[in-house]
């Protein structure tokens, strides 16, 4: 279910006179339009991977998807892969979106329209709606939880992978979830980093542990703080990794701690036989 429960592109025809249902048809799809657009939030992401493709059969030219008689490479299925076979040479096409001998621009995959993409850590989900320009991607949210800044995004259709930069709230996508930003767990990106400075300003953005379960915790670390529990947490925390705390006082002897014993030692002698 969408985040959003009160939509007002929902509400259109509602709260328009009867008149324009008759009269301006195109106008209340304009609206409709115009308030889904202001309910999308915009997503900017970046180190998008490209999708790696089958090598084409011997025969073609290295680097290119023709030969020099300006012929397709194939990739010829084994015999026996399928029975009976109506097809004497039968061959596995191309993708859709590998070029053709008429357009020899390589073709840069990317995420597809009306396609969800999920979020690493965070598990948000959302669908793209509109893909913009310069790796901008307009989506609608389906979870309460929000993408972090630098997790990973896949796409289920094209499976295509991104990191997240940025995500900016529409006027309406920030009015609907105005309350949840005070929330750690349902606030966005840009806002967690805003916590991130006033309550744990000394542990840096890039750390390996979940960001928004340590700021509900910072608490704990400030109380153990100079503990040998501190220490082992922060590693934890920044690197991933155990680590071995020892002090100096575990390997040294203190000379004040032995103990000095002299022993009296009595002799007695009689003087009678």
């Amino acid at each position: 279910m969408p985040i959003f429960y009160d939509r007002i592109a929902d509400q259109v025809e509602e709260l328009l006179p009867e008149f324009f249902q008759e009269d301006g048809p195109r106008f209340i799809s304009f609206l409709k339009s115009y308030f889904e657009f202001l309910e999308k939030g915009q997503l900017i992401y970046k180190d998008a991977a490209d999708i790696d493709y089958i090598g084409l059969e011997d025969g073609t030219v290295e680097g290119e998807a023709f030969n020099t008689d300006g012929q397709r490479g194939n990739m010829l299925q084994e015999a026996g892969t399928y029975a009976p076979s109506s097809v004497t040479t039968a061959k596995i096409n191309f993708e859709h979106d590998v070029d053709t001998q008429d357009q020899p621009v390589i073709a840069k995959t990317s995420f597809e329209q009306d396609e969800y993409v999920v979020g690493s850590t965070t598990g948000a989900v959302a669908r793209i709606d509109v893909i913009g320009s310069s790796s901008n991607l307009y989506i609608e949210q389906f979870s309460e939880a929000q993408f972090d800044i630098d997790e990973t995004i896949t796409g289920m259709t094209s499976e295509m992978t991104a990191k997240v930069a940025s995500f900016k709230a529409s006027p309406l996508h920030a009015a609907n979830n105005l309350l949840s930003y005070a929330d750690v767990d349902k606030t966005s990106g840009d806002f967690l980093e805003y916590f991130r400075r006033d309550f744990m300003p000394f542990i840096d953005r890039d750390i390996l542990a979940n960001k928004r379960l340590l700021q509900k915790h910072v608490q704990e670390l400030y109380l153990a703080k100079g503990t040998k529990e501190s220490y082992e947490f922060l590693f934890r925390i920044l690197y991933g990794e155990e680590a071995e705390v020892t002090f100096p006082t575990e390997n040294v002897i203190r000379p004040s701690v032995s103990e000095f014993v002299e022993p009296t030692v009595m002799r007695l002698y009689s003087t009678k036989d």
